[in-house]
């Protein structure tokens, strides 16, 4: 192997370019990855260009691109700083796509190992994998207003490779390993976002220590955006490797935290990344690999991010939605690099909710609201972080998180239409951020699920009822409803909880559950003075006289019913108690006819218990009679005509006639005449017109003629008729000029006639 080296630096690492020559100051010895040692000697002026070539046999990793490391024979190594993608720490400010690092928080935990991997007291223990093992290490930070989880794995051969994976704040994703000489291990950071498994593409920045001779990293360039780091330092790369970064260190490391040894590496977005690592020295311990959290070197401030949630289960009326704005807040290495000023205004919302409370926390959770003013006014809040704050070093390099809390407002009911297909209310805020006096916005989300689902059990003596089912309403938060509490048999003597209103409770919680604990009753008791009755079709009312008696002393309602003909009659309603009630009333019956029949009689309480049932005999009977008919018939005083005349009463002849003998019967109403005059002198001159159209009839003294026949129907729809004569028909006195002055008198005779069938 051919190895070629341009550039020794010493401790100083000061360095002269000229255009022939460098000047170096030396007074150590400076090891190189292969393990050639050369030594110079204090201000010796070199050549340009220092040749040392040596044959090496040295396998340096495996690696899995088409520009293998491990393949190559020839390594052309220079300083970091030579590196095309390669950024001076004290001058790059790191981009905003950039300045995700993942952090250890209050949150974090080490989740889901497989593979072999083992959770220790501080760390993941992956020594027992024989191919590839992992664990997902929650709430390491957050992107695009989105809690993220990580994925690391670790690929390797064999057990002999010891890996640990450090997942406390003190030691966090500091990686320990010790494997043979050249031996590349894989490993994977895969990113989503949390509490679930989908993944998010991130774009980052890690920052390693304890990069020495002993140590080598390898990124291909597919997931390498740029590397920085001080200059000068002891990281060397290898020239040949055009696919990616070979990285190691050209002496030993001093100590983990020698910034010398030290790099920084922007990744683009990916939802995962890789890095191969490897002992290309013989060195026979374990090697760590320093996490270092944020970079050395300003970092642009992100836009405040609105989170999107979702509030699927309400518990209580206590139950808050949460409208939360991040900020990340980066590192700052200088203090001409802090903040002037930084403050958020965060409209207040005025619909279906009511602001309870602003919280603020770290990323670690913590309370931070001392690092800031708050003033909470009818429309927004104002939020401005203290002058005193935006001083202090420990203000930066943090997390902060803005959570309005509402409340649901119950006393005003939810209109459904302001709820999507699905029953959620989507609430949403825009805040506006000021950072050293120019503004920018973000919007946060809250979905929160309105649906509402309230179960109703039925317990006696602290057990469900068998045969009375559960039942489950379904409405909207804020919602009112009746809770039924009537099943049969039993009384309600208590509820869980005893603080709602059953009449008009309020939906207050996404799922709820209602206990009506009863005591069983007994059936009520009722007696009657006689189950045989008689009932007059003329009025129908069937008279009734009993006792009624319920369960308990207590009074409570009852409802008295009589069934007959299909019907089922509701004939009183009142209360009372085991001490009894009489009762006497008068019921209509409805669409009966004369004859016999059958009826029952029975109480039903206001819990649903139902008495014992009574018979009843009844017989309808029913008669054919007037309801209604004339008393006089008056022609007042007539002076006597020229001419013959015919004239009528003063009042016109009505009837009204009720058969109420049932369907189907026929009836015959007829006039006659008997005269009271002497001699009968008005036996010639009375007549009857049945109709308008008909001829006149003469009344003969004692002689009846049929003047109205009428019919019941089949149904007996029909019981009462009405005969009215009007103008040109009924009762007509014929006045002669033979007739003599004076007061004449007779009577008149209506009869109705029952015709048989």
């Amino acid at each position: 192997m051919v190895f070629h080296y341009s550039d020794y630096r010493a401790v100083t690492k000061e360095r002269v370019n000229n255009v022939k020559l460098k000047q170096f100051f030396l007074n150590r010895t400076v090891r190189l990855t292969g393990g050639i040692t050369v030594r110079k000697v204090k201000k010796v002026v070199c050549l340009l260009i220092i040749f040392v070539s040596c044959s090496l046999g040295t396998v340096l990793a495996k690696a899995e691109s088409s520009d293998d490391y491990a393949t190559s024979r020839t390594f052309l190594l220079g300083w970091l700083d030579q590196y095309p993608k390669w950024k001076n720490i004290d001058k790059t400010t790191i981009p905003v796509e950039n300045s995700f690092f993942m952090r250890h928080t209050s949150n974090t935990k080490a989740i889901d190992l497989t593979g072999g991997a083992k959770l220790e007291k501080d760390h993941v223990d992956f020594s027992s994998v024989t191919s590839t093992g992992s664990v997902r290490i929650t709430n390491v930070g957050f992107y695009n207003g989105k809690s993220i989880d990580t994925k690391v794995s670790v690929s390797k051969n064999s057990k002999s490779e010891k890996f640990t994976l450090g997942v406390t704040e003190s030691n966090f994703l500091d990686w320990i390993f010790n494997t043979s000489k050249n031996v590349t291990s894989n490993l994977k950071y895969e990113f989503f976002i949390s509490k679930t498994n989908t993944p998010i593409a991130i774009g980052q920045y890690m920052d390693y220590k304890n990069i020495d001779e002993n140590l080598s990293i390898y990124i291909v360039n597919t997931s390498l955006e740029s590397v920085v780091s001080k200059t000068p330092t002891y990281l060397i790369y290898d020239k040949n490797k055009k696919a990616g970064l070979y990285l190691t260190g050209s002496e030993p490391a001093p100590n983990p935290n020698d910034p010398k040894f030290e790099a920084v590496v922007l990744f683009p977005k990916r939802e995962s990344i890789t890095l191969q690592v490897s002992k290309p020295s013989t060195y026979s311990s374990a090697v760590g690999l320093y996490y270092n959290g944020a970079a050395k070197t300003d970092i642009e401030t992100s836009e405040l991010e609105g989170i999107e949630s979702e509030l699927e289960v309400v518990d209580s009326k206590n139950t808050t939605a949460d409208i939360e704005f991040v900020q990340t807040v980066p590192y700052k290495h200088s203090v001409n690099n802090y903040y002037k000023n930084y403050g958020v205004t965060i409209p207040l919302e005025k619909g279906q909710l009511s602001y309870d409370s602003i919280e603020i926390k770290d990323m670690q959770d913590k309370n931070a609201s001392k690092n800031f003013n708050v003033k909470v006014a009818e429309n927004e809040i104002k939020i401005e972080a203290t002058a005193q704050a935006l001083k202090q070093a420990s203000f930066y390099d943090n997390i902060y998180k803005f959570k309005v809390k509402y409340k649901i407002d119950y006393s005003k009911e939810i209109d459904p239409s302001s709820l999507d297909e699905v029953g959620y209310y989507n609430f949403e805020t825009t805040a506006q951020r000021n950072l050293n006096g120019v503004v920018s916005s973000a919007t946060a989300k809250e979905k929160i699920n309105f649906n509402s689902s309230i179960s109703i059990k039925h317990h006696l003596d602290g057990k469900p009822i068998a045969d009375v089912p559960d039942s489950v309403e379904k409405k909207f938060l804020t919602q009112k409803m009746k809770i039924s509490t009537k099943i049969t048999n039993h009384k309600l003597v208590s509820y869980t909880p005893s603080t709602i209103d059953l009449e008009n409770h309020v939906l207050e919680k996404t799922t709820d559950e209602v206990i009506l604990n009863y005591k069983h009753l007994n059936a009520p008791l009722l007696s009657v003075a006689a189950t045989t009755l008689t009932v007059d079709a003329a009025d129908n009312l069937l008279h009734l006289k009993g006792n009624i008696k319920l369960d308990e002393l207590e009074d409570y309602g009852y409802t008295l019913h009589l069934a007959y003909n299909k019907q089922n009659q509701v004939i009183d309603k009142g209360a009372t108690n085991s001490e009894g009630k009489n009762f006497e009333i008068d019921v209509k019956m409805i669409d009966v006819v004369t004859g016999k029949m059958s009826a029952t009689l029975y109480v039903t309480d206001e819990y649903g218990n139902q008495s014992n049932v009574i018979g009843l005999s009844i017989e309808v009977f029913g008669i054919l009679q007037f309801t209604s008919a004339p008393i006089e018939s008056d022609f007042g005083t007539i002076k006597i005509p020229n001419q013959k005349t015919y004239i009528k009463p003063k009042e016109m002849q009505s009837f009204k006639v009720g058969d109420f003998r049932g369907p189907n019967k026929q009836f015959n109403l007829t006039v006659s005449l008997i005269d009271k005059t002497q001699n009968n002198q008005l036996s010639t001159h009375f007549f009857f017109k049945k109709s308008a159209d008909s001829e006149m009839e003469r009344l003969e003294n004692g002689q009846a003629i049929s003047i109205y026949s009428g019919k019941t129907q089949a149904d007996n729809s029909q019981k009462e008729f009405d005969i009215d004569y009007g103008k040109d028909s009924g009762l007509f006195l014929e006045v002669t000029p033979e007739m003599k002055i004076g007061s004449y008198e007779g009577n008149l005779i209506w009869t109705l006639e029952d015709v048989p069938k």
